[in-house]
């Protein structure tokens, strides 16, 4: 006869320990001790103890309390990612790098599995070189870390020094150029608008 001598837990007490754990992951995130988070929230030390370990269940007036030690909602506290499962690291060989068709060096960072759409790109124009014209398929915004590039949109030309940034809304025409001697570096980020 086999008998099962583990303890069973409730419904109940799996959220009041998955409670606790989110609580305790987002007090040391913030690097505050117990007493410290207890203090600012006005209730005891043995209080946020408990609610860590899951053996009490703090009201919703309670849980406000606490929350508001941290720039935090309660709604953002339910709703926030506090673990993630991925690292956020993308090493240098990870990252996808080609020539265009023009010579422009880009490196770009969308790898697959990321999540959301946001594609950042490090370009690098040669001297000389410049891409053809084209409509932005999304937004883009981007800022120039070294050299100097034109910004051409539609028939207006905007000179980019290092340091400068810009917004290109999507459907504008836009090319970039570079017609200074040395190798421009610029970076952009952009949001794919069919992707969800």
């Amino acid at each position: 006869m086999d008998t099962d001598l583990s303890p069973t837990i409730t419904p109940a007490e799996s959220t009041n320990m998955a409670l606790g754990h989110r609580l305790r992951i987002l007090r040391e995130a913030f690097g505050l001790s117990q007493r410290e988070l207890a203090k600012r929230a006005g209730i005891t030390n043995s209080n946020i103890s408990m609610i860590e370990q899951g053996q009490v269940s703090p009201s919703v007036h309670s849980l406000t309390k606490i929350l508001d030690a941290f720039p935090l909602s309660l709604a953002e506290f339910f709703s926030s990612n506090l673990m993630s499962n991925q690292s956020p690291v993308i090493r240098e060989r990870e990252i996808s790098a080609y020539t265009s068709t023009e010579g422009i060096l880009v490196n770009q960072l969308d790898q697959p599995g990321l999540t959301g759409q946001v594609h950042l790109s490090r370009l690098f124009f040669p001297s000389g070189i410049a891409d053809s014209m084209k409509s932005a398929i999304e937004d883009i915004a981007g800022w120039v870390l070294s050299g100097e590039l034109d910004l051409h949109l539609a028939t207006q030309v905007y000179k980019l020094r290092k340091g400068d940034g810009f917004y290109i809304k999507r459907e504008q025409i836009y090319r970039f150029a570079n017609t200074e001697l040395d190798i421009v570096e610029l970076m952009l980020a952009s949001i794919d608008p069919n992707k969800k």
